[in-house]
């Protein structure tokens, strides 16, 4: 009992500080709540006097979080991850609503949407909802519930994270049926021979292709996004460097000219569980990796034919 009344003191400011220590601007946490930026602070204060310590920097009109307030954020978190469980446990909610998930668009295409088609056939009641991918931001978004699972090709340490390696993502060069190199290839065919024709590449402002790059290329476009070069590939002929998961569900409409070698991690990346039971982000990891397995039996069965 103890416990409770210490707790008891305080409990009701703890949605306040999270709101602040996520934001780290009154006016914006403030608005989040609906209440005034004034009566936030005089909680925020109320609260480390509670605590008996200072759990923010103050400087001028910014706010931030001290060492203290940031391992009481952590804490936080997961304490209110684990009041929620407990919830979708008692309404037998585990497998029904939303789950958010972020990855880039070769990954969504080539392990996400076959991972999600599994997951809808046993979970009807699932609901994905799939966000663009913003690498910066995702780790952040992981950890404030706003995503439940990021699928990347990078992946950086961090406690309050686990990060699980799910593929191993092989590249190759792609063309359309009709390209030189796949109607007649020569038969010194590499890479050199590859980059004398015309490429379709990423632009600067979106994630590198992954190819060699002390070997230049005959760039005659530059794209955005990985479904514009496909289409580049098959209307203009130009050549692509892509994961060979993506190349192989074109469905016939792409060939691989060539192995590059290249390969990549595949990382899901979401918060630490805190139950020991299966979660909706659990049996998406799990369907993922079920999609590698087939895939990689699939490439197998290929190579004996």
């Amino acid at each position: 009992m103890d416990r409770v009344r210490r707790l008891a003191q305080f409990w009701n400011w703890l949605p306040a500080f999270r709101a602040v220590g996520e934001a780290q601007h009154l006016p914006s946490a403030a608005a989040a709540l609906g209440v005034s930026a004034p009566a936030l602070s005089r909680t925020i204060k109320l609260l480390e006097g509670s605590v008996g310590t200072e759990l923010f920097l103050r400087s001028n009109r910014r706010i931030e979080l001290n060492a203290a307030g940031q391992a009481l954020l952590g804490h936080l978190r997961n304490a209110m991850r684990l009041v929620d469980d407990g919830l979708e446990a008692v309404a037998d909610s585990t497998f029904r609503g939303s789950v958010r998930v972020a990855a880039s668009y070769s990954v969504t295409l080539s392990h996400v949407m076959p991972a999600l088609a599994r997951l809808h056939a046993r979970y009807p009641d699932l609901q994905p909802d799939m966000q663009s991918l913003d690498a910066a931001k995702a780790y952040e978004a992981l950890k404030k519930g706003e995503l439940d699972v990021v699928f990347l090709e990078e992946a950086t340490g961090d406690e309050e994270l686990l990060i699980e390696e799910v593929d191993r993502i092989d590249y190759g060069v792609y063309a359309s049926a009709q390209h030189p190199l796949v109607t007649d290839p020569p038969a010194d065919l590499d890479l050199s021979t590859c980059a004398r024709h015309g490429w379709v590449v990423p632009g600067s402002t979106t994630p590198y292709d992954d190819w060699p790059p002390d070997l230049p290329r005959n760039v005659r476009l530059r794209v955005s996004s990985l479904g514009v070069a496909i289409e580049a590939c098959l209307v203009l002929g130009l050549l692509a460097h892509m994961p060979d998961a993506v190349g192989r569900s074109r469905h016939g409409g792409l060939h691989r000219v060539i192995a590059s070698g290249r390969s990549q991690s595949l990382y899901a990346v979401r918060r630490v569980p805190m139950l020991d039971t299966p979660d909706r982000v659990a049996v998406l990891v799990e369907a993922m990796r079920e999609v590698v397995a087939a895939m990689r039996a699939a490439d197998a069965s290929s190579e004996v034919v």
